[in-house]
């Protein structure tokens, strides 16, 4: 939501700024100058935003395991031999990350096992996993990675994706 607000923010005050540099009046010149500066104003505001929101932390539910050693992440793979546990590599600076956060904090709530991985504070896991693009979602069940998606996915198709690995009852 904070992006919404600086990028108009930012397109309302290079509209602004340009109307006082080129006047009010509507000639083409004036007018294009105008929109040429709204747009660039978008564009700090966007890059302002990006800023600001990197160093904003993601807030996560108290029952979601924020995986903070490689030795945390050995534990979850050892609980995985029980039931499957929903993992995501984030970063604070990614807005899907932000947006799939409410998602991953409805899951935990229901009781459902969900860790998260900060990129910026784990690279040998990153490494090791071969974490190539942000949000990175997989299931660890048996003890192994069960399937692995890139992007931003619903709280259906992360509930969906859990269930999947479990194994089918007759």
């Amino acid at each position: 939501m904070f992006t919404f607000v600086f990028i108009l923010s930012g397109a309302v005050l290079g509209y602004m700024t340009a109307v006082m540099f080129f006047g009010a009046n509507e000639t083409g010149s004036a007018l294009g100058g105008r929109l040429a500066m709204g747009v660039i104003g978008g564009l700090v505001g966007l890059w302002a935003s990006s800023l600001i929101g990197g160093r904003v932390p993601i807030t996560w539910a108290a029952e979601v395991t924020q995986v903070k050693s490689s030795k945390r992440f050995e534990e979850l793979l050892e609980a995985s031999k029980g039931k499957p546990v929903l993992v995501e590599f984030y970063a604070n600076w990614c807005m899907p990350c932000r947006s799939s956060a409410k998602h991953l904090n409805a899951l935990a709530k229901e009781g459902r096992a969900v860790a998260v991985v900060n990129i910026d504070e784990q690279a040998g896991l990153v490494q090791r996993y071969s974490i190539m693009g942000v949000p990175t979602v997989f299931v660890l069940y048996g003890g192994e990675v069960q399937g692995e998606v890139s992007g931003s996915l619903s709280e259906g198709e992360l509930r969906e994706m859990m269930e999947s690995v479990l194994p089918k009852s007759a």
